[in-house]
């Protein structure tokens, strides 16, 4: 993150300002909204005599932002383009001095998930081994560079580990305890998002 103050002008003193949110550095999927803010101000003029405008190193210019009467800088954009983004918010007072942030943004898609096995609504008998297996796919990264894991809304955690070349998260378990179990398995890709999946299982314990 990089703040860059331009002044033009001995006499005149330049914006002063910083962009605050998003985080540098988050992760964002590919056409949602993004809402930047930050403050901004200028010892010569009011908040309202200020311009904001956005660029992307990549998509080039995005629009201009909204500033109100306490300072706070306001830019609502969701075009981003599927890449790693530097982001800069440009500042200028009434005669062209500038005060220029940055950040930096990751845009993509997340994983796709779909479990294979076992089936939503699939009734086990207690102390069966049963075969979990689900598909994870994502347009940007390589298989084994997903993970996966899998939990249950009754023990937790119950497998944690990267995804198979084949595009395969699998593991076998004879473990669950009796009762209505919610699966959940979750895949993050390199830039941090997330999908998920669920099913319900039942495991069943069979009459003396």
């Amino acid at each position: 993150k990089e703040q860059i103050i331009l002044q033009v002008g001995s006499e005149n003193t330049p914006p002063v300002c910083e962009l605050l949110l998003p985080e540098s550095g988050s992760s964002i999927v590919v056409g949602v909204g993004i809402l930047f803010e930050g403050p901004a101000s200028d010892a010569n003029v009011s908040s309202n005599e200020l311009s904001v405008s956005f660029e992307s190193d990549v998509d080039g210019v995005l629009g201009d932002g909204t500033i109100n009467s306490t300072g706070e800088v306001l830019f609502n954009y969701n075009g981003l383009s599927n890449n790693e983004h530097i982001i800069s918010m440009m500042v200028t007072d009434e005669v062209g001095s500038i005060c220029q942030d940055t950040m930096f943004l990751q845009v993509g898609t997340p994983p796709t998930v779909t479990i294979d096995e076992p089936y939503n609504g699939d009734i086990i008998t207690l102390g069966d081994s049963i075969i979990f297996q689900a598909t994870v796919q994502d347009n940007e990264d390589q298989p084994n560079d997903l993970t996966a894991v899998w939990t249950s809304s009754l023990e937790g955690e119950i497998y944690n580990g990267p995804v198979t070349s084949q595009n395969r998260t699998q593991f076998f378990s004879d473990t669950l305890s009796a009762g209505t179990h919610s699966i959940s398995v979750q895949a993050t890709d390199t830039t941090g998002l997330i999908s998920d999946a669920n099913i319900i299982l039942t495991i069943n314990t069979p009459p003396d």
